[in-house]
């Protein structure tokens, strides 16, 4: 059959009815005894498993044990029962199909060996570490909720990040304690010093284009799956072995809950490595969306995207999240181009998550866009920003609005936004302000509330935010410099951030002007390029403590817990929104607890010279100003201010008063 017959066969009523067995469970599933392996291939004439001694055949022993033909059941399901221990013990599935035998992995393995060509079966509970049933206790919530973007090689990757050469660059890093450069705290010592309430990590799950085996200066930031319940092997201190880096990624989390940081997996389902990988000689062609003429479709710009309509792809997708949740005590998941999957099942998965024991406050946000047009089937919505309606109000979307107006275009290097003198932005930063929410009910666009929208100015994706201020504002390119110009922009970007309705999320390093030496599309760049450099940690140690003030600051005010569309819509009054000037008036009183100041002002200029601002009657104290973010810590010494403020060129100003004043 070619791909046209097929997607007549899957999409025909027959097959959507009676073909797919939507609650059976799929993979290796062990017991002392025997393992029980079970694995969906429609069509075939014939599949088999096929036992290892090793994960690859470049190790000793690589021959194969076994191979056994598995008993076909309902709906293309086939099953075989092996006898014995095999815990360790690697497998593939042999299929024949229409005269022609293919082998694979299993795509619901949860082990695999040295660069996933071998499954593995494993005995789950042998890779607890010690205390790992207590971790599961671990419970964040997300209150005040500050994500930092980071990747696993980036973290540790430079020598002067101190920590240990046999750890460089994995997973163990995170378990190091006590790491400084010359006396500035790094590694996860210094996660906890910034107060950051969760680490976002870019894809931890194995994928396809770094070489486990290799000497480690391939760099990929993991955007091409391939095992997507096996963690990347890469990131660990023994690729071979397959128990070891499923229990290594345990430590990670352990040691991150131990610090009181939550963890957010970056999860890449929108699209597989290989169009010829483990689904397709399976299942043809079913687990991918597909043209009309039966080609596979590219809204993923990666040459395929799955088709998470289709009953069974939705449940893997599902499946696998929840099986990260429960397995590895992961508190979160962003989803890479979300647009692409659909809005049903991205609301299925947000109901499994809420159901899962102890587990009740587990993030969901995503990318609301595609990377090209997607042949969606008929009666599906995308999860995209124009169907953010649609989602449950705990489905979250990074808003590219607010991006947009801090800091300029992403595509376009010398293009300015509001912090680095773009024309025209005031209104945008208002709206950034209110999380896009003060706008009239209805529409398809319309978002539930606040807590739909991630705002952020720099991610993994295009430039640093210290490389995009360089571009439009220094003509040499110079992108070590140290610009007092950029790093008041760079302090306005993060003022407005922190003081924006919905959730915060900043690139690591972004709060030490981290640089790519102006590379806009590092995906595959050297780890030098692309790692953390803990010398501009203490060099930019005054930028790094601003960010500290702004997030210890936004964890005092209630208002930015409220995440009601009656909040953004009544809470926030707008006093000025032209000529480089954004201002605005927030109405903190009457939450639960203690809060200091019943009212603040937020006041930006992006102006090169001071302008007068007429305060909102009196009685208020600068709580930050263009150096320090840290004044609410002393304001009771601080004289009130009434009437006319002068505000600094390229300034945000927070003030805050009390009740009566």
């Amino acid at each position: 059959m070619n791909g046209y017959e097929y997607k007549c066969l899957y999409e025909s009523e027959e097959f959507i009815r009676k073909g797919q067995p939507e609650k059976e469970r799929f993979g290796a599933f062990y017991a002392e005894q025997d393992t029980c392996f079970r694995v969906w291939s429609p069509g075939a004439d014939k599949v088999s498993v096929c036992l290892y001694r090793t994960g690859t055949d470049k190790e000793e022993e690589a021959r194969r044990i076994s191979e056994t033909v598995m008993e076909p059941k309902q709906k293309g399901v086939f099953e075989a029962v092996l006898a014995g221990n095999l815990h360790g013990v690697y497998y593939t599935y042999l299929v024949e199909r229409d005269g022609d035998t293919r082998e694979c992995n299993d795509p619901y393995a949860r082990a695999c060996g040295a660069n996933g060509a071998r499954s593995m079966v494993v005995c789950l509970e042998k890779t607890d570490p010690e205390g790992w049933e207590q971790d599961a206790q671990w419970f964040q919530r997300n209150e005040n909720t500050v994500i930092y973007e980071l990747h696993v090689k980036d973290f540790s990757w430079q020598d002067c990040s101190g920590i240990l050469p046999q750890y460089k660059g994995k997973y163990m890093a995170f378990t190091q304690d006590g790491t400084n450069y010359r006396g500035a705290s790094t590694g996860v010592n210094y996660l906890k010093e910034l107060g950051i309430t969760h680490v976002h990590l870019l894809p931890v799950f194995d994928f396809a284009s770094v070489d486990e085996t290799g000497e480690g200066m391939t760099f990929n930031w993991g955007y091409d799956p391939d095992n997507y319940n096996i963690p990347e092997g890469s990131y660990a201190t023994d690729c071979y072995h397959g128990e070891v880096r499923i229990r290594e990624f345990k430590e990670m989390v352990m040691a991150l809950h131990r610090a009181g940081i939550a963890v957010v997996m970056d999860v890449v389902y929108n699209h597989t490595y290989s169009c010829d990988g483990a689904f397709q000689v399976l299942a043809p062609y079913y687990y991918y969306r597909q043209n009309g003429d039966g080609s596979f479709a590219n809204g993923s710009g990666c040459g395929n995207e799955t088709a998470s309509e289709r009953a069974i792809c939705g449940k893997y997708i599902s499946d696998s999240v929840c099986y990260w949740a429960k397995e590895y005590h992961i508190d979160g998941f962003r989803f890479d181009l979300m647009g692409l999957h659909d809005t049903d099942t991205m609301n299925a998965i947000r109901r499994k998550l809420d159901s899962l024991s102890g587990q009740k406050d587990i993030l969901m946000y995503g990318e609301p866009w595609t990377g090209g047009t997607s042949p969606i089937a008929p009666g599906f919505y995308p999860a995209d920003k124009e169907n953010a309606g649609r989602l449950d109000e705990r489905i979250a979307i990074f808003h590219d609005g607010t991006r947009d107006a801090v800091k300029g275009s992403v595509f376009q290097a010398e293009v300015p936004g509001f912090v680095n003198g773009g024309k025209g932005f005031e209104h945008a930063i208002t709206e950034s302000w209110q999380a896009w929410c003060n706008r009239d009910e209805g529409g398809s666009g319309t978002l539930c509330s606040p807590r739909q929208v991630v705002n952020y100015v720099s991610v993994h994706d295009n430039f640093t935010l210290w490389d995009k201020l360089v571009y439009t504002g220094r003509g040499d390119r110079n992108f070590k410099c140290c610009d007092r110009k950029l790093l008041e922009q760079n302090r306005m970007a993060a003022a407005i951030i922190f003081t924006c309705m919905g959730t915060p999320l900043f690139q690591a390093g972004e709060e030490f002007a981290r640089t790519k030496g102006g590379e806009g599309n590092s995906y595959q760049s050297s780890p030098e390029i692309n790692c953390l450099d803990w010398r501009r940690r203490k060099e930019y140690q005054e930028l790094v403590e601003y960010y500290e003030g702004l997030i210890a600051l936004r964890a005092r005010v209630p208002f930015y817990r409220d995440k009601t569309l009656a909040a953004a819509r009544t809470r926030i009054q707008v006093l000025r929104e032209e000529n480089g000037v954004a201002a605005m008036r927030i109405d903190n009183r009457g939450y639960e607890g203690k809060t200091k100041w019943s009212e603040l002002c937020i006041i930006c200029n992006n102006n090169f010279h001071s302008i007068p601002f007429l305060l909102p009657g009196g009685g208020w104290r600068k709580l930050t100003d263009k150096k320090s973010s840290w004044l609410w810590k002393k304001d009771a010494k601080r004289s009130k201010i009434r009437g006319i403020i002068k505000v600094n060129g390229n300034e945000v100003i927070i003030l805050g008063r009390e009740d009566g004043e």
